[in-house]
C-alpha cells in the first residue's frame, strides 16, 4: 500500500518525473521504521482493547464494550492507512504527534475500512480504497514549508 499511496501523491502534486530506483538501504530503513511502527501500535491496541473486551462481558453493558473495541480497532486501522503517507515525511515520533493531532481522520478512515472489511468483498477493496483517501487527506494536512518573509518595498 505504500507505493500506491506514493502513486497517488505524486499524481497530487503533479509530479511526473519517475519515482526513485529500488535501493536495499532505504528498503531496510523504511522496513525497520514499519516494524517499529506496528509493535508500538499493536502493543497500544492491546492495552487499550483488553478493558473494552472484559467490559463487553458484563451483561447490560457489555455494548459499551463493543462500541470501545471497534473505536480502539477503527484508531489503529486509520493510523496504519495514515502512516503510508507520514513514512515519507515524519519519523516515527512526528507521525504518532499527526496522527495524535488528527484523531477524527484516523477514526473516520479506519471505520469505514473496518465496516468495508466485515463485508465479504470488503477484503478486496477496504486497504486500497483506505490508503487513497488517508493519502489525499493527510497531503492536504501536512504543514506546508514556510514562505519566505519578503519586505513590502521589495514590491514597490
Amino acid at each position: 500500500m505504500s507505493s500506491l499511496s506514493e502513486r497517488v501523491e505524486r499524481y497530487l502534486k503533479g509530479d511526473t518525473t519517475p519515482p526513485p530506483p529500488f535501493s536495499p538501504s532505504r528498503f531496510a530503513g523504511d522496513l525497520i521504521r514499519g516494524l517499529r511502527i506496528a509493535l508500538r501500535n499493536v502493543f497500544w491496541e492491546l492495552l487499550f482493547s483488553l478493558p473494552f473486551f472484559l467490559l463487553s462481558l458484563l451483561p447490560g453493558i457489555g455494548l459499551l464494550g463493543a462500541v470501545g473495541l471497534f473505536l480502539v480497532q477503527a484508531y489503529y486501522a486509520g493510523f496504519g492507512s495514515i502512516d503510508y503517507t507520514l513514512e515519507r515525511h515524519f519519523r516515527v515520533r512526528d507521525s504518532v504527534r499527526f496522527v495524535r493531532q488528527n484523531r477524527g481522520l484516523a477514526l473516520g478512515n479506519g471505520s469505514v475500512f473496518v465496516l468495508l472489511l466485515s463485508t465479504g468483498i470488503g477484503i478486496l477493496i477496504a486497504p486500497p480504497l483506505a490508503t487513497i483517501a488517508a493519502t489525499i487527506e493527510t497531503i492536504e494536512r501536512l504543514p506546508q514549508k514556510p514562505v519566505p518573509e519578503t519586505s513590502a518595498f521589495e514590491y514597490i
